[in-house]
């Protein structure tokens, strides 16, 4: 895919529809599947810890 994003013969557009039907499918198949809502929610949150945890490192170790 990189290639062709370099080559020109896939538009970035196209991709980032494609990125977007992805993100929508997903979301809809998580309504319904209990196990898939919570790999999302655990991946949230280990997302918002490492978010929190740079923001700590950036201002010295200390919280807000």
């Amino acid at each position: 895919m990189l290639a062709a994003l370099t080559d020109g013969s896939l538009p970035e557009r196209r991709l980032d529809s494609y990125r977007k039907l992805v993100r929508e499918n997903q979301r809809i198949v998580a309504k319904t599947d209990a196990r898939l809502r919570a790999e999302i929610r655990r991946d949230w949150k280990r997302k918002h810890a490492e978010g929190r945890a740079a923001g700590e490192a950036k201002r010295g170790g200390r919280p807000h």
